[in-house]
């Protein structure tokens, strides 16, 4: 993927996260919430913020095992899309986020 790709499929996920949230799809929210955030923080976009800020949101409302039941149940998609370094990158970005 080209550097101008990955920046635009960061925003895409992050527009789709956000659209999902609104419509109460907070499932598939974090799906693509998740994808944005780490898209994002590693093209160095601050945006990758926003993204963070829906998904921490999201599991604001969920108990701890459902949160993470939501994440394991797309795993291999994302993986597929940004790796197992990528998956395990996301409780860092959460919690760098909270800082």
């Amino acid at each position: 993927m080209q550097t101008g790709n990955a920046e635009l499929h960061g925003f895409s996920h992050l527009y789709l996260a956000e659209a999902l949230y609104q419509q109460n799809e907070e499932t598939e929210a974090l799906y693509h919430g998740c994808l944005a955030m780490y898209l994002l923080e590693q093209r160095g976009a601050t945006e990758w913020r926003q993204a963070a800020g829906i998904v921490s949101i999201i599991q604001g409302k969920r108990s701890a095992e459902e949160f993470d039941q939501a994440l394991q149940a797309r795993r291999s998609d994302t993986i597929g899309l940004i790796g197992v370094d990528g998956f395990d990158h996301l409780p860092r970005l959460l919690e760098q986020y909270r800082q």
